[in-house]
């Protein structure tokens, strides 16, 4: 673990870099890689709460087994608080009776573990486990480090899907918009021609797309584009 102002230039570097990420996954992999290196322990990886591996950074590929048993500990209803961590300096010396996690891990060769919380927008959306194969005391600048990059990552994500709603949000007033302003197009174009008024050539307008099973705004493209007349076609 490098010294605290280490960490920080770290951890402002990697805030830093969020606005140059093309996306998600390029943040998950960013906050793996960034805590095995800064941690200097064996693995990262990132979990969601149905256990899918979202990331992983690692001095040596994790073996299907190691993988499996920590997606069955974070499944397994882990209650971790926002601002806490669960650690195990030295899983083996953790096993109650009828208990056989500790051994398992320490026989797929994990051996000390620490899992924090990674919340998105309000709730827990996957968990970042620090694994070593060695006994290893949690120190709190450790664990700080990791959760300060967890909650760097959930802001960023929880911005990023608000930007996302607002982008498709913005589309969707647009595509309103343009289609009422062809709607209000054609039905002058109709009242001038056709020498009705305003609400009847949008009730014809209307008519002809209940009739053809097409949108009131395809009839007035048509209208505008086309010279189609409702009112005199077929």
């Amino acid at each position: 673990m490098t010294d605290g102002y280490q960490a920080l230039i770290r951890i402002t570097d990697f805030a830093m870099n969020l606005t140059e990420a093309p996306e998600t996954q390029s943040v998950y992999d960013g906050l793996t890689t960034v805590l095995q290196d800064l941690l200097g322990i064996t693995s990262v990886l990132l979990l969601d709460t149905d256990g899918r591996l979202l990331s992983m950074a690692s001095v040596e590929p994790l073996t299907v087994a190691q993988v499996e048993m920590l997606r069955r500990l974070v499944t397994s209803g882990l209650e971790i608080a926002d601002d806490d961590a669960l650690t195990e300096a030295d899983l083996p010396q953790r096993v109650p009776d009828g208990d056989d996690f500790g051994r398992e891990a320490a026989a797929h060769g994990i051996r000390s573990l620490a899992i924090v919380p990674l919340r998105i927008e309000g709730s827990h959306t996957a968990f970042v486990c620090l694994c070593s194969q060695e006994p290893h005391d949690w120190a709190d600048l450790e664990i700080g480090c990791a959760q300060c990059l967890t909650a760097i990552t959930g802001a960023f994500s929880a911005a990023s899907i608000r930007l996302g709603r607002q982008t498709v949000l913005a589309a969707q007033l647009q595509h309103a918009l343009g289609a009422r302003v062809v709607v209000e197009q054609a039905k002058g174009v109709l009242a001038a021609s056709e020498g009705i008024g305003v609400g009847e050539a949008f009730e014809q307008m209307r008519q002809m797309a209940r009739t053809r099973g097409v949108s009131v705004r395809a009839v007035a493209d048509a209208v505008v584009n086309t010279g189609l007349r409702p009112g005199s076609a077929d």
